[in-house]
């Protein structure tokens, strides 16, 4: 607490120097900046009224500022960073980090009343619903919300302007004159960008990450936009619609050209659509530009630029994450032990997902007892080698995963699919079963997962994971209910 005078001071400084820059920018008089900025607040507190998206840009700048500097000077105990792990990852790394960044989580809550009222305020001003108001919470996706809320004109400016339908140069002679003409050849263009881009990003380089699953679908939707109101400005309606069909036929590409399969894509689409339609928000936008302001050209790269800086943001995550799955059995932890050591074969799947071509647990084997046995439990596309760790008859199995087969078999209507993140990208570190007598004769088996993924954004992957790990222990557990039982 020693350098808090200090850091007082550097916010203080931070401030002084952000109201000058605003007054100089805007040639207004630094109170009555101040007191612009101070009703905006007290606006943003009730979420009342229109903010346009220069003073939502000074009003969350300097909310930023001041929560940042504040943020930074926990840095010396190593949570600044966890803090910004938080913000881009949406979930803290242990308990641990969970009691350490509480104090941070509860000094953010006004900031986030005061951010959520101006995002509020600046979808109102801009004509937009308050449904999007909720990917101000969402990792990763909430940076282009942001850039969305910053470059949407004011729906005022919209109906007053009436911009040039013609284009010249380049885009003159390339972009079709009629809607329909122009619609197809935005939808074409982006969809051989987004081919291209899963292409280079996760054949060339096996990039499963936030440049590929968030900065291609937000170019994507941009650009659409953009070409799409070449000739003339077109509504959100139709941007957001023409950037949501290039998307689809993307997907209907990667399939047809055997790049990826029917549950990837079906997998991927919901977090491609969002990214999309915040693009296309931001294209929308910018066709809204006077017309000496607006050149497609220079927009592009811009959006470019921003697609680079998202390379930024974490490709993959090394977090250990974990499923748990509970069943009881109405036998002794001693008769249930050598069930869950080794299994015999399971029945064919019913589930929908393993009937797709997601990896099934088939059966177990063991050789070996003891610490250092080895155990092998084979799915239906190879077995998992699991060295026992911890051997604590009747009660315990751990072991660690030292190979790990495909997590599926990807399922194309036309013909076989090798896609890179088949093998590698999910990763099963460990497991264990923990067998615990409830009550005399009834035993409880929890079954536990440790793993990790190879692709970002993992808070929207594990949603995927987790269900899928819970119902591979469900299908093992049950498995040994009814093996124990039928004794």
């Amino acid at each position: 607490m020693n350098h808090l005078p200090s850091q007082l001071l550097r916010i203080g400084a931070s401030l002084v120097f952000s109201l000058v820059a605003i007054g100089l920018f805007t040639k207004r008089r630094p109170f009555l900046i101040v007191m612009t900025i101070l009703r905006s607040y007290a606006s943003a507190l009730t979420a009342r009224g229109a903010l346009g998206r220069e003073w939502f840009f000074y009003a969350a700048s300097i909310l930023v500022i001041v929560k940042t500097s504040i943020d930074v000077y926990g840095d010396s105990r190593g949570v600044f960073s966890r803090v910004i792990s938080f913000w881009l990852t949406g979930a803290p790394e242990s308990l641990d980090d969970l009691r350490r960044l509480l104090p941070y989580v509860l000094w953010a809550i006004p900031f986030i009343w005061l951010g959520l009222g101006l995002c509020v305020m600046r979808l109102r001003d801009a004509g937009l619903p308050r449904i999007f108001a909720p990917l101000f919470f969402v990792p990763a996706i909430n940076i282009l919300f942001f850039i969305a809320c910053l470059i949407l004109p004011s729906a005022r400016t919209q109906q007053d302007n009436r911009l040039e339908s013609t284009t010249k140069g380049i885009v003159a002679r390339l972009v079709p004159d009629s809607k329909l003409g122009i619609a197809g050849f935005s939808v074409l263009v982006c969809s051989l960008i987004g081919v291209l881009g899963v292409l280079f990003g996760a054949y060339g380089f096996g990039n499963y990450g936030a440049p590929l699953f968030l900065g291609l679908p937000f170019f994507m939707g941009f650009l659409s936009s953009l070409l799409y109101g070449a000739r003339e400005p077109r509504t959100i309606r139709e941007c957001t619609g023409i950037a949501l069909l290039a998307i689809c036929v993307t997907a209907l590409a990667l399939v047809c050209f055997l790049i990826e399969g029917l549950l990837c894509i079906a997998a991927l689409f919901p977090i491609a659509c969002v990214c999309c339609v915040i693009g296309a928000c931001v294209g929308f936008g910018v066709q809204k530009l006077p017309p000496g302001r607006r050149n497609g050209l220079q927009s592009s790269l811009l959006c470019g630029l921003a697609l680079v800086v998202g390379a930024t943001l974490p490709v993959d995550d090394s977090r250990t994450l974990s499923s748990q799955t509970t069943i009881r059995i109405n036998r002794q932890p001693a008769d249930v032990w050598r069930h869950v050591v080794a299994f015999s074969e399971i029945d064919p799947p019913k589930e929908w997902l393993f009937l797709q071509g997601v990896a099934y647990p088939m059966r177990a084997r063991i050789e070996g007892t003891g610490v250092g046995a080895i155990r092998y439990c084979e799915f239906s596309t190879g077995p998992f080698v699991e060295p026992i760790t911890v051997w604590n008859e009747p009660h315990e199995l751990r072991f660690t995963v030292t190979e790990t087969p495909p997590a599926l078999t990807e399922w194309n209507p036309l013909g076989t699919v090798i896609a890179p993140h088949l093998k590698g990208y999910f990763q099963s570190l460990g497991g264990q079963f923990l067998l615990t007598e409830v009550v005399p004769g009834v035993t409880e088996i929890r079954a536990t997962t440790w793993y990790t993924h190879k692709v970002a954004p993992v808070w929207y992957w594990s949603l995927i994971s987790d269900p899928i790990l819970h119902l591979i222990h469900t299908r093992v557990l049950e498995h040994i209910k009814a093996a124990a039982e039928s004794r």
